[in-house]
């Protein structure tokens, strides 16, 4: 920067701060601050990353989300019911870790189911009406439902693309990048959007009571016998 060999600079994982005080510094030399990076998902970091995305929208900041499904727990691909992710083996995580989020996976799925009608209808609702074209465009319809199969990973990403944030997913196969694929093109609704919320926050009060529970029995285990002194 001090050399003059860029003109824009991006920045990740950078507290709001520390992120104002970086962009005027910035300004001083005539450089823009053109993305901050930071961890947002359904299952992690999500307020914070929410308030984030409203201060990158403040300065003119593009907000980019990386781990935006979480290791698997934001996209449903682990859950309480499929444990391992859908091969065989060893579970991933245990039970009672996944079986906190399954209010937020019911939740995706719900949404998941809704949105694939939704475009399913809007494409049905543009055929014409001639006998021949509608025959090709059954054909057609049949193939566009195959691929209009809405996911709960893509749920997941189109949550955090609707909140304002470029998600980065990690790909790891051509099967990851077609999923990555079918999440352009649509948006979650507002009622949608609240449904998924409204996951998110019975999975949150799931966790907490089941952290309370998990603190009562190891207090439990204390032995009030021995004299501490």
């Amino acid at each position: 920067v001090n050399v003059g060999l860029c003109n824009h600079v991006g920045v990740c994982n950078m507290p709001e701060n520390k992120l104002r005080i970086f962009q005027e510094k910035l300004e001083e030399r005539g450089i823009t601050l053109a993305t901050h990076q930071f961890e947002f998902s359904l299952t992690s970091n999500r307020r914070e990353g929410a308030r984030m995305i409203e201060v990158c929208k403040e300065l003119g900041i593009i907000p980019i989300a990386h781990t935006p499904l979480d290791r698997g727990f934001a996209s449903g691909k682990y859950n309480a019911m499929d444990p391992s992710g859908g091969k065989f083996g060893s579970p991933r995580y245990k039970f009672v870790v996944l079986d906190r989020w399954t209010p937020l996976h019911e939740a995706l799925g719900k949404v998941a189911e809704r949105a694939t009608l939704r475009l399913q209808v809007d494409t049905t609702s543009r055929m014409s009406k001639s006998f021949r074209d509608r025959q090709k465009q059954m054909q057609d319809q049949q193939q566009k439902k195959r691929e209009t199969e809405i996911t709960k990973c893509q749920v997941a990403i189109n949550y955090i693309v609707t909140k304002g944030a470029v998600p980065i997913p990690g790909i790891k196969n051509k099967q990851d990048a077609e999923e990555l694929l079918g999440c352009v093109g649509w948006m979650l609704t507002d009622e949608e959007m609240e449904i998924v919320e409204n996951g998110v926050e019975r999975a949150e009060a799931k966790k907490q009571k089941s952290n309370a529970f998990s603190k009562i029995r190891r207090l439990k285990k204390v032995d009030y016998n021995v004299d501490p002194y």
